[in-house]
């Protein structure tokens, strides 16, 4: 488990960053329940998860950065999606680990959970954007109402909030 430890810890941290993010957007930016943002937050790498709990079976695909990255990238969301299918959660819950890397996910109508998720799990990655990363290229951000310094905002009001959320959730 040596640098597997690492890599689920790093993907802790970024699940309990969305999901705090989640909240704060949801919460004031939304209609949306932020109690559902924040699960959604938190589940929706699920699939990330699942497929490292198979890494003693074949560690040929964790052994190697480039296939292990490959793996995930195209597998964690459907599996991420039948996880919480089989576990009951709702559609809309289920729908968000299998769309939330979608950046120009059509949607019609009110922004909901995904939408959310979509923007928090860009926004955990703020550092790593550049400036001019495009926000109106996000379907998710313009049904949010949400710009670059919209967001700057959220994220700058809302910095000792979700820092307590993270907090609180272990991470």
């Amino acid at each position: 488990m040596g640098d597997l430890r690492e890599h689920l810890k790093v993907l802790w941290k970024h699940s309990v960053h969305v999901s705090a993010i989640a909240y704060v957007i949801a919460k004031k930016h939304s209609n949306v329940n932020p109690d559902e943002a924040m699960l959604a937050g938190l589940l929706h790498d699920i699939g990330k998860f699942y497929i490292f709990t198979r890494s003693e079976k074949y560690p040929e695909l964790f052994s190697d950065n480039e296939a292990m990255n490959n793996l995930l990238s195209q597998w964690h969301t459907g599996i991420g999606h039948a996880i919480l299918e089989v576990w009951d959660f709702s559609e809309d819950i289920a729908n968000t680990t299998n769309d939330h890397d979608d950046l120009e996910r059509p949607h019609v109508g009110q922004p909901d959970v995904t939408d959310v998720v979509i923007t928090a799990n860009l926004c955990a990655y703020w550092d790593k954007l550049d400036d001019d990363f495009d926000w109106s290229a996000v379907t998710a951000a313009q049904r949010l109402k949400l710009d670059h310094d919209a967001i700057q905002d959220i994220l700058k009001i809302s910095s000792e909030e979700i820092q307590s959320i993270m907090k609180a959730l272990g991470s």
